[in-house]
């Protein structure tokens, strides 16, 4: 976040947001720890909203900007591998 807070105050305008960070973990529920399960929420969830949250807005100062939020089809079907 800080990276992009530095980029965001230096050029001072963002036209698209594309939320496309995330990460998965291949193991079973009952042997993830809760460690392991707050650091995949924390990058796929609270990124993409600590990221909207910087550029919103800006985005509604300016009336203008899109946000974008890319997902993966692991989210319906899931990953078992037996």
């Amino acid at each position: 976040m800080k990276q992009f807070m530095l980029f965001f105050n230096t050029c001072m305008k963002v036209d698209i947001l594309v939320n496309n960070a995330g990460r998965s973990q291949k193991a079973w529920l009952e042997k993830t720890s809760l460690e392991v399960d707050r650091a995949l929420l924390d990058l796929n969830l609270v990124g993409s909203i600590s990221l909207t949250k910087a550029v919103l807005p800006h985005m509604i100062e300016h009336h203008q900007g899109q946000i974008v939020v890319v997902s993966s089809i692991l989210g319906k079907i899931g990953n078992i591998e037996w």
